[in-house]
């Protein structure tokens, strides 16, 4: 069994994607939720953001039947904090 020392739904989303496909990540820290995005290699549609001309695609782990570009309507007009991970 692989123990990670993360309390998130979206932190062990982070773990998967950074040590399993090498992408980049960053989380994004919404009041009261949090979620990640993913910086692909090609283009991804759907909900993203820009940070320093590198486009990164949401992904809300814990949005229940969301696929890879859905952001929850609750955040899509919220500013998140992003984090970004090492």
């Amino acid at each position: 069994m692989l123990l990670l020392p993360f309390s998130t739904a979206s932190s062990y989303a982070y773990a998967a994607y950074a040590s399993l496909l090498a992408l980049e990540v960053v989380r994004l820290d919404y009041s009261g939720h949090i979620a990640t995005a993913v910086r692909f290699s090609r283009a991804m549609s759907g909900d993203y953001l820009t940070i320093d001309n590198r486009t990164f695609t949401i992904c809300a782990p814990t949005y229940i039947g969301a696929r890879i570009g859905m952001a929850m309507d609750d955040f899509k007009q919220t500013k998140a904090k992003v984090i970004f991970i090492d």
